[in-house]
């Protein structure tokens, strides 16, 4: 009954942190604990059908040891788990190869523990390398000096090296799943960081371009609307930088919800934003830009400011024969204009939309 709670905490533990596998630490280890637990419970009713009586004991001292591992990183002393798991492995192997011999295949569960040594979180330097020796140690020694075969087990080997076959097969399994998963948890994290402005989500400048390009490259339709916060200073000055990165996100998460799909803003720079609308109707992106502007007061707000949060807008559409650099400059002027008739307005090419 104590196992089953231990196996159904460790098991609600990796539900709840499934899609922060790769960064929690925690998550990880309790994977590779139960595959562990569940692997020795398998061993002892495996001994007890081949009447190898003691090494099913042996099995439940084991279980006993993966049950103390996840309690270890349940409370967070990974490095203790870690060591657990490496010993009880290399013991194990060690302790049943010289019994039953090589042709039993229990030396095959230290190679996916080699891999699975080196997938572990290493923020421990030291301990990762007496962990990988402890485990690569028996493996070379096993495979050198280990009896190929013992007389009173030839009747069972074929069952239980094809057991111990698909049972090893299992961690190798677990170790590609865990390694693709970290490559692809790196290369996301790597392209948010490269693509994501960092204070407030949005696209960065870099993508910006990177989209306008394609555009451009497609002969798509592109319309641009170059946005920069009113009296953004007064907001700095009055509440302080950590309020006025705060009006930022707020202004962000704003406009990302305005926009839907319609189209991308990006953080262009300081208190800069773009608006790039791809193939839709020019009528359509005034009205919504001029629908923002118009309703940012409304829902953005600060406390401990006496005045709205507004912003002013430059408003273009790419021509045939403009470049990609003459629209964003047309766009930038269109703002100073919007700027200078007043503020909280979308100047666009034919008149000023207040």
């Amino acid at each position: 009954m104590a196992d089953f709670f231990i196996i159904t905490k460790a098991l609600k533990d990796l539900y709840n942190n499934s899609q922060r596998l790769v960064d929690n630490e925690s998550s990880t280890l309790q994977l590779i604990n139960v595959n562990g637990l569940i692997a020795h419970l398998c061993f002892i009713v495996l001994f007890i059908l081949i009447d190898i009586n003691w090494l099913a004991i042996m099995n439940i001292v084991s279980v006993i040891v993966w049950c103390v591992s996840i309690v270890c990183t349940i409370k967070g002393r990974h490095r203790i788990s870690v060591f657990l798991i490496a010993i009880e492995i290399s013991t194990h192997a060690t302790v049943t190869t010289l019994t039953m011999g090589l042709a039993a295949g229990f030396q095959l569960y230290l190679w996916p523990a080699v891999l699975l040594m080196c997938v572990l979180p290493a923020a421990h330097q030291k301990s990762s390398f007496w962990c990988l020796s402890i485990i690569i140690a028996p493996l070379l020694l096993l495979n050198l000096f280990a009896p190929l075969e013992k007389e009173a087990y030839r009747s069972v080997y074929n069952g239980v090296y094809l057991f111990n076959l698909i049972s090893a097969s299992l961690p190798f399994i677990l170790t590609a799943i865990m390694v693709r998963m970290i490559f692809m948890h790196n290369f996301q994290h790597m392209e948010q960081r490269a693509y994501n402005d960092e204070l407030t989500g949005l696209v960065n400048r870099r993508r910006g371009y990177e989209i306008l390009h394609a555009a451009v490259n497609k002969h798509q339709y592109i319309s641009l609307a170059l946005g920069d916060i009113d009296h953004f200073k007064r907001i700095n000055d009055s509440l302080g930088h950590l309020k006025g990165d705060e009006a930022l996100q707020k202004i962000a998460d704003y406009c990302s919800k305005q926009l839907d799909d319609m189209g991308t803003c990006c953080r262009w720079g300081g208190e800069e934003f773009l608006f790039i609308f791809i193939d839709q109707p020019y009528t359509h992106v005034r009205y919504k830009m001029q629908t923002l502007c118009e309703k940012m007061p409304l829902k953005v707000k600060m406390e401990g400011l006496d005045s709205p949060i507004t912003c002013s807008f430059g408003l273009v559409s790419l021509d045939k024969h403009e470049t990609l650099e003459q629209a964003l400059s047309e766009a930038d002027k269109r703002l100073y204009q919007a700027k200078d008739a007043g503020r909280f307005r979308v100047v666009h090419e034919k008149q000023p939309i207040v």
